[in-house]
């Protein structure tokens, strides 16, 4: 919803995500930003975020007698290091007091994500470039915004390699956008039927 929040951060090698309300986890991740290095961010990661809920919202109870309703800030963490031997991705729920949950895909949503799950399974290919990707990325997106008013509209995006990872600047997304839309208008005019130019 709010535009002047980034919600992706490089962190060491790694790339993080946040989906949800950014601003309840904003501290821990600048700290391990500070403060990382080439190891496995994961369990740092993890407590330091734990920790800070536990300060300022409270943890949520596992075994309980009847069910507890959540009423803390939900902030989920996305965790993605593609380097050789590294962790991959894992996710970081508020709901699970941050427990790390590694995911055996090559990708994973979290939030607002069916529409978005559906148009990445309808859409990908596995020939696709690095290029190709941001462009599925991003439209992702911006047409999940349009039917929710909490998701974008515009994109943040984040290149994961064998190096680390790397945040695109907004000229290169708003490029990127900009072809989208171009190729949602070929898309829509192809619905139309050819006009006979005969009287």
């Amino acid at each position: 919803m709010d535009e002047s929040v980034d919600k992706l951060y490089v962190c060491g090698k790694a790339g993080l995500g946040i989906v949800g309300l950014p601003g309840a986890v904003l501290e821990p991740i600048r700290q391990m930003q500070a403060s990382a290095t080439e190891k496995d961010l994961i369990p740092q990661l993890a407590e330091a975020l734990k920790a800070h809920y536990g300060r300022n919202f409270g943890l949520r109870p596992f075994v309980v007698k009847e069910q507890v309703v959540d009423l803390r800030p939900q902030a989920t963490i996305i965790y993605a290091d593609r380097r050789p031997g590294a962790a991959g991705l894992c996710v970081m729920p508020s709901e699970l007091n941050f427990s790390p949950i590694f995911m055996p895909q090559r990708y994973v949503m979290a939030g607002i994500s069916n529409y978005a799950l559906y148009l990445f399974q309808r859409l990908w290919r596995d020939t696709f470039s690095v290029n190709d990707a941001l462009g599925l990325g991003a439209f992702l997106i911006t047409e999940t915004s349009k039917l929710d008013p909490k998701v974008g509209p515009v994109p943040d995006l984040m290149v994961l390699g064998a190096d680390g990872a790397q945040a695109l600047d907004r000229s290169r997304i708003d490029e990127i956008i900009k072809v989208n839309d171009q190729r949602m208008a070929k898309f829509a005019s192809s619905f139309q039927e050819p006009t006979n130019a005969s009287p």
